[in-house]
């Protein structure tokens, strides 16, 4: 099969796209983790406050335990993408071996 030098410079933005997850997996991994803590982290202190009398509960929910709880989403969400594309996208592995063995037959 030939390629024309188009194919060939997209072929290798998905080598280097591949590499680029595969290497930054985990300190995609570890921002993961920080997302999660600190998420659940501001939901124990926004619920610690919320049993003081002094503190006003709309003020604390409406501010701290909503960004607390949008980090600990957040953090999920880039756990499960991340745990999903561990080796990188599964397709773009097997288009790249695809393309490697019918340039090595031909």
């Amino acid at each position: 099969m030939e390629l024309s030098e188009t194919e060939k410079r997209m072929i290798e933005k998905l080598k280097k796209r591949q590499q680029f997850l595969v290497r930054w997996r985990w300190v995609g991994l570890i921002g993961t983790l920080v997302y999660v803590v600190v998420g659940l982290c501001g939901v124990v202190f926004s619920l610690h406050f919320l049993n003081r009398s002094e503190t006003t509960p709309d003020l604390i929910v409406a501010c701290i335990f909503a960004a607390a709880l949008g980090l600990f989403a957040l953090g999920v969400v880039l756990a499960a993408y991340l745990l999903l594309n561990w080796n990188g996208d599964c397709e773009t592995r097997l288009l790249l071996r695809l393309i490697e063995d019918s340039q090595n037959d031909g």
